[in-house]
């Protein structure tokens, strides 16, 4: 598998517009829905549940959400680097 395959420019989101953790993770559902056969509401419940459950954020301005689909069969990525930082519950507490 090479990187294109895996992270394909309409999965790249170069300046995301976020108030918050929830609006990013909402867009970045929103995203994710129109290139796999998951549905937006899913993927957010899933991002949420994993954030509730321990926060994805590594401190530096870095957060790697993420989550298991049992329907998905193959592995999607999507990167997004927000216009405006936002708390993500960072170790460093930094936006």
């Amino acid at each position: 598998m090479n990187l294109s395959s895996l992270l394909p420019p309409e999965a790249v989101l170069a300046a995301l517009k976020a108030r918050d953790k929830k609006q990013a993770l909402k867009s970045l559902a929103a995203q994710a829905a129109e290139l796999t056969p998951l549905s937006e509401r899913e993927i957010y419940a899933t991002l949420m549940e994993r954030e509730e459950s321990g926060g994805t954020s590594m401190g530096g301005g870095v957060c790697i959400p993420h989550g298991r689909f049992k329907d998905l069969k193959t592995l999607h990525a999507f990167f997004a680097k927000l216009e405006k930082p936002v708390a993500f519950g960072a170790p460093d507490g930094k936006p």
